[in-house]
């Protein structure tokens, strides 16, 4: 089957391109390795190099085009429509599968109709969280474009359940959650991984890996670590991910941020941790996101405490010591020292790539 892709470059703090991240990659990388010919389009919000890049992974690759959408960017993105439009004289798709974002469903929905060929919208969140939404008529035409493509896929089964009863009873959905790497995320020795980080040998190491934001909870953690650096001798706070602006860190030599760091170092920063924190808020995106961390650290065999929210409530339904309420800083303390006392790992079944990939591959293959 030859199958377009639309979607935009950068997403969840990466570059689909520059940083070979994420959904957006390992699902097309793995449709290919399934047989089907994968013809991907990327429109970018930042300068980048354009033209055709071949992503490989063993014998299976995906020639991703790049566009910039420049500074006037829905001129550029209605550019990136036309181009693709004229593409596809020549691709002769028999299926277009979009994602990353409201729009790139309402551009996906409106070339399909005119080919007349099958469309998946695929949401890795809840776009209505995204700052597109707010753009005049754009939520209509979401709608419009949820209720007109052939398959919707979800990420957690609480979006699925949030895009039914809001948009269609009917529509056709599928949860596809993310999957893991598994050759990445594996368990590591701690003590050369911490050296490998430049972490200290010795001494307790709580933090984060990802989004260090306000709209994802980052203060509960900030309160606990203040909490817990009264009660635990030699404690330290370590940060890896993009930070906002507006973030003041913690004032302690023993606040570690390692910046924005490549893929590849995340599970030894994982496995460096006494316990990782995943921080979220009862939120329009908190509620429906699939907490790609918590399966990560799961893969890693490491400890971890989460927000009881959405995805991650019924994921650790088990292990109710592993969850904090979502603003209860002083919970989040008592959980981390528990985890410090009693190292818990869930028993979680983690999916990979090529797990997903299959039972998407699966469900096209039943599309008209």
């Amino acid at each position: 089957m030859r199958i377009l892709i639309i979607t935009k470059r950068q997403y969840t703090s990466k570059d689909l391109i520059d940083d070979k991240y994420g959904r957006l990659r390992e699902i097309p990388l793995r449709l290919t390795a399934r047989g089907h010919h994968i013809y991907g389009y990327c429109l970018s919000y930042q300068r980048r190099p354009t033209g055709q890049f071949r992503d490989t992974r063993g014998s299976a690759y995906v020639n991703w085009t790049s566009m910039n959408a420049g500074f006037v960017k829905p001129i550029g993105f209605a550019v990136f429509a036309i181009r693709i439009l004229f593409a596809t004289r020549k691709i002769q798709p028999d299926l277009i599968i979009v994602s990353s974002d409201s729009i790139y469903g309402v551009l996906g929905s409106w070339l399909s109709r005119r080919l007349d060929i099958p469309c998946v919208f695929d949401l890795y969140d809840n776009y209505e969280s995204f700052a597109a939404i707010r753009i005049p008529g754009v939520k209509r035409l979401y709608k419009r474009a949820l209720e007109n493509v052939e398959l919707v896929t979800c990420v957690s089964d609480p979006l699925r359940e949030y895009i039914r009863n809001t948009y269609r009873p009917d529509l056709p959905i599928l949860t596809l959650v993310n999957g893991t790497d598994p050759e990445a995320f594996i368990s590591l020795d701690r003590d050369e991984c911490r050296a490998r980080m430049g972490l200290p040998v010795n001494g307790t190491l709580i933090g984060v890996t990802g989004a260090i934001s306000f709209s994802r909870g980052i203060e509960d953690l900030f309160a606990a670590y203040e909490i817990l650096s009264e009660q635990v001798p030699d404690l330290y706070l370590v940060l890896a991910g993009k930070k906002d602006k507006n973030i003041t860190l913690p004032s302690s030599p023993h606040v570690i941020y390692l910046g924005l760091l490549p893929q590849e170092e995340i599970p030894h920063v994982i496995n460096s941790l006494n316990v990782s924190v995943i921080c979220n808020k009862d939120s329009a995106f908190g509620r429906y996101c699939f907490p790609q961390k918590l399966v990560e650290i799961i893969s890693c065999g490491a400890p971890l405490v989460a927000t009881n929210i959405g995805a991650t409530q019924s994921l650790l339904e088990d292990y109710p010591e592993l969850v904090y309420e979502a603003g209860d800083s002083q919970q989040l303390a008592q959980r981390i020292i528990l985890q410090l006392e009693n190292k818990i790992v869930p028993e979680i079944e983690t999916r990979t790539w090529s797990d997903i990939s299959a039972e998407l591959d699966d469900a096209i293959s039943r599309l008209k």
